[in-house]
């Protein structure tokens, strides 16, 4: 925890210095000071809030955590704003005149418009962190399935829910509308790609209530582990679901409709978590071979994998489509491209890739149904249905 607190306090700083420069396209004189102030003085309190919040994550800690969130989104939006208007100004400045057109002029057109910035970003930040996090759609895709013998597994229907999170921003309230969402949608088999248990004081309610709905699809409930069921009470997990009818999958695979041990067969494999760092990229391959091990030649298999590397060795392994989930996606986006740093190879949404006998292998990086930060702009929270397709 230390860690994320030096991380925490090291962006509010970052935050804090580029809030100050952008203040003075939007204000001048004394103006301009009190503002600079009052970000200064709110940026410090927001980071001691906020670090106590993560410590004690009660109901009043999560509406003060939640608010904070808002506003220190709608901070950033509107430094981002003022940095694309100055970026752009300035480029049309270099191409135009340089010499006729200094940049003084152009600080006090932007002044002339200082209302629009501040407006927008609050206008973004309430929706983001107000409407667009709680608002869920559904993206429906096919999945073709090459061999002729899968003729029979043509219109299978797997629904995917993944990174719910269910703690503090995702009640079991909320938990068992979005399950009920999902029932509703006709499909045979329910996946949830990991971190769906998220915080120890409601891990064995959540447990129980995903536990109800497996009789709502022919084929039950499958899950596989996430990063964040490890920074629980892992026994606690465990304990409630080896009590309950969801299945667990942890580096195998299961026959999940036709007959087992024949091409016409459907297996869906699920692989643990992988939590050496130093052995990461080692273990993505073991895991994955580990689990496809008891898949016989030629039947159609679908990888459960929670961190999105596992799409290059699920193709590797003959999958048809591999489905993830961990970024979730980006949270912030637009167009359907995530806006944050892309620090993961498959970041979101659909990827085609060629893998055993130059085949076609679809990876898709859900984008999660929940977060532990509150807040989502052009990345909606998704519930996922794949058709197969022969």
């Amino acid at each position: 925890m230390i860690i994320f607190y030096v991380l925490l306090a090291g962006a509010i700083l970052l935050l804090t210095l580029a809030a100050v420069w952008s203040v003075r396209y939007v204000a001048i004189g004394s103006n301009c000071k009190r503002l600079r102030i009052i970000l200064v003085l709110f940026n410090a309190v927001s980071t001691v809030a906020m670090g106590w919040c993560w410590g004690n994550m009660n109901e009043a800690a999560r509406i003060i955590l939640h608010t904070l969130s808002v506003l220190v989104m709608i901070e950033l939006l509107f430094i981002v704003l003022v940095a694309l208007s100055v970026s752009a100004r300035c480029i049309r400045r270099l191409i135009s005149s340089p010499l006729i057109s200094p940049l003084d002029m152009e600080r006090r057109r932007l002044l002339k418009g200082a209302v629009l910035y501040p407006t927008a970003a609050i206008a973004a930040g309430l929706y983001g962190g107000l409407v667009e996090k709680d608002d869920t759609v559904i993206n429906s895709f096919d999945v073709p399935l090459q061999n002729q013998a899968h003729k029979a597994l043509n219109g299978y229907r797997i629904v995917q829910l993944s990174d719910v999170h269910c703690g503090p921003f995702l009640t079991t309230e909320r938990l068992e509308q979005l399950l009920e969402k999902a029932a509703g949608l006709g499909g045979d088999l329910l996946v949830m790609t990991g971190d769906i248990f998220d915080d120890n004081e409601t891990n064995k309610e959540a447990i129980e209530i995903v536990d109800r709905y497996c009789d709502r699809f022919k084929d039950g409930i499958i899950y596989i582990f996430g990063n964040h069921e490890y920074f629980r009470d892992l026994s606690l997990i465990e304990n409630g679901l080896s009590r309950s009818k969801i299945k667990v999958l942890r580096n195998q695979a299961i026959c999940i409709s036709g007959k087992a041990e024949t091409a016409e067969a459907l297996y869906i494999a699920g692989v643990d978590y992988p939590r050496r760092r130093d052995l990461f990229s080692q273990q993505v391959k073991e895991y994955t071979r580990e689990a496809h091990k008891s898949i016989p030649e030629g039947a159609a298999s679908i990888l459960l994998a929670h961190h999105p590397d596992f799409i290059d060795s699920g193709a590797e392994n003959g999958a048809a489509a591999v489905l993830c989930g961990h970024t979730h996606g980006g949270q912030i986006g637009l167009f359907g491209i995530p806006l944050v740093p892309h620090t993961f190879k498959y970041m979101r949404g659909m990827y085609a890739v060629e893998g055993k006998d130059r085949k076609k292998t679809l990876g898709y990086v859900h984008c999660g149904n929940g977060s532990w930060f509150p807040f989502r702009l052009g990345c909606p929270p998704e519930i996922a249905v794949f058709t197969l397709q022969n």
